[in-house]
């Protein structure tokens, strides 16, 4: 039987380039940092992130399209693992509902080097 594949969960933060805080009113076109995220037990763990110039780019430097942080998702799980986008959002509130929703918790632990 085959193992099943580990999911990657890429999800983007809009973001303000100058001060860092949250823009209400983020569109497509505003900066993002993207997180590559695993269920770790019962929370998420930050495997790779990226900040991006925006949504297209995000896809690109997160690897949803072209082989931009795959090394790093080889290095943890072989050819074993699927992307699979789980959104933007406009604010770190967002992103932590959305953790709660699919990892059980709020709290995500980051281990990119």
């Amino acid at each position: 039987m085959e193992k099943e594949k580990q999911k990657i969960y890429i999800v983007g933060l809009y973001t303000d380039r100058s001060s860092y805080g949250i823009i209400q009113d983020a569109g497509e076109d505003g900066d993002i940092i993207g997180y590559a995220m695993i269920k770790d037990g019962n929370m998420g763990s930050i495997i790779a992130s990226h900040y991006s110039s925006g949504f297209s780019w995000l896809k690109r430097d997160m690897g949803l399209i072209g082989s931009c942080k795959h090394d790093i998702y080889k290095k943890l799980f072989g050819d074993n693992y699927e992307l699979v986008f789980g959104g933007t959002f406009k604010s770190e509130k967002e992103l932590d509902d959305w953790c709660g929703l699919m990892f059980g918790e709020k709290e995500v632990t980051t281990n990119v080097d």
